[in-house]
């Protein structure tokens, strides 16, 4: 089937469906990373807005500290996989500060008002926090990378 002008054309075809699918697989890895940094992004915004607030409360309360960590490791994971999927570092930044800002709407810039950010993030960062990598390295799995 490979011999002659025809089979030149469906090895061809074939290459270029191969090479296709090799990108949407890329694609779709890259989506993935993408969705991935934007969640600990936004958790390490919240994180540390938290963390803020109980400083502002007390300066030496350990929580706090607890906090800032936490945030700190969400914006190092959500740094490196935004990395993977090809965002820029300016991107990266403006998605923590839209995240800030939201937060600051959202309690009215005012943490007395942080339960209302409680309700919306502890729960999923919690889970992201602590199943986050194994999440996202099962969801690749799946996808064929190892």
């Amino acid at each position: 089937m490979t011999d002659g002008p025809m089979g030149r054309i469906f090895l061809v075809l074939f290459s270029l469906l191969s090479i296709d699918a090799a990108a949407q697989d890329m694609q779709r890895i890259k989506d993935l990373a993408n969705n991935f940094s934007h969640e600990n992004l936004v958790c390490g915004a919240y994180y540390l807005f938290v963390s803020q607030c109980i400083k502002n409360k007390s300066a030496t309360d350990p929580v706090a500290t607890q906090y800032f960590e936490g945030g700190n490791t969400f914006l190092k994971r959500g740094i490196e996989t935004g990395r993977i999927a090809g965002v820029s570092d300016k991107a990266l930044n403006a998605k923590v500060e839209i995240a800030i800002e939201e937060m600051k709407r959202d309690t009215d810039n005012d943490c007395v008002n942080i339960s209302v950010l409680y309700q919306q993030h502890a729960y999923s960062c919690k889970a992201t926090y602590e199943q986050g990598p194994s999440t996202f390295a099962d969801k690749l799995s799946k996808m064929g990378v190892r």
